[in-house]
């Protein structure tokens, strides 16, 4: 199964842009890429917890994917779902 996408469609790449907070990193693959990157994270298949009523997986990346050297994705999906609410680059 493939992730499904519920972003708006303007904010759905926003951890791809650049930013000029020190302390938030944003995913350092070029932006046509990022969505691919997720279906990889999806791919992976990591355990889940609940973080305030969504299901989260941090999966390891094997490589650099955000601009301060995060090579895991946080991804949050509703809950029983595929549905990505929100996914960035971590440590």
């Amino acid at each position: 199964m493939v992730a499904q996408y519920v972003f708006v469609e303007q904010g759905r790449l926003e951890h791809s842009k650049v930013t000029y907070k020190d302390n938030h990193s944003v995913f350092s693959v070029p932006k046509d890429q990022v969505l691919g990157l997720l279906d990889e994270a999806w791919a992976r298949k990591s355990p889940a917890f609940n973080d305030n009523g969504l299901d989260v997986r941090i999966v390891d990346m094997g490589k650099v994917i955000g601009t301060h050297g995060e090579r895991s994705v946080r991804m949050a999906t509703r809950p029983g779902t595929a549905e990505i609410v929100s996914a960035y680059p971590v440590k």
